[in-house]
């Protein structure tokens, strides 16, 4: 369960027409202090709304790092949105595909001292290779009662979530511009199992 806590008004260099929401998850676990936040426009529930699951990216988002594509999609993705003059971005706070900031780079040290892809590098710290849940964003679509979602993603188990609620979904992949420091980053997901290229 979910609470709304705001929607407000949220100007952004793409538009001046988005809205910004917050929600609150209802938990009896006094730690569960993360807020998950929605970028949108224009929803409107008959319609087939094109939706992006976002993980929080500090380093690529902030400090736009060259060691991955978060910032590139998330840029592309509110571009889109845009054009389309409808979309959703769900925005969750798993920095690290959900290890966290530290351990993030801990594991960037590890790709950097033994040549290992982001994978290995959390196998190295004990760390599962992906924490992150996405139940949530079934609530969130409920809650502005969705029908209909285009997700935009390569990730299979974002994919199989928001399909489990909403069978109709249809997936488009997503696609990045390679560089010199994150292309064995985006070699490594087309080669993982948890990934559709």
């Amino acid at each position: 369960m979910i609470n709304l806590i705001n929607d407000i008004k949220f100007p952004t260099i793409y538009d001046n027409d988005f809205r910004l929401a917050t929600f609150k998850p209802i938990s009896n676990n006094v730690f569960n202090i993360n807020y998950v936040i929605v970028i949108y426009k224009n929803i409107n529930e008959n319609d087939t709304i094109p939706l992006r699951i976002h993980s929080q990216c500090k380093t690529g988002e902030s400090f736009k790092s060259l060691r991955c594509d978060c910032n590139e999609q998330l840029e592309n993705m509110l571009k889109f949105i845009n054009s389309m003059n409808k979309g959703m971005i769900i925005y969750l706070p798993q920095e690290g595909r959900g290890i966290g900031i530290l351990d993030k780079i801990k594991a960037y040290d590890q790709q950097d001292k033994y040549n290992c892809d982001t994978f290995q590098a959390n196998k190295n710290l004990n760390l599962e290779i992906d924490y992150r849940k996405y139940d949530i964003c079934n609530e969130i679509l409920i809650f502005f009662k969705i029908k209909n979602v285009v997700l935009f993603t390569n990730n299979k188990s974002k994919f199989k979530t928001i399909k489990e609620k909403y069978p109709m979904t249809k997936r488009i992949g997503t696609l990045s511009t390679y560089n010199d420091y994150n292309k064995k980053y985006l070699d490594s997901k087309k080669n993982n199992e948890n990934y559709i290229y």
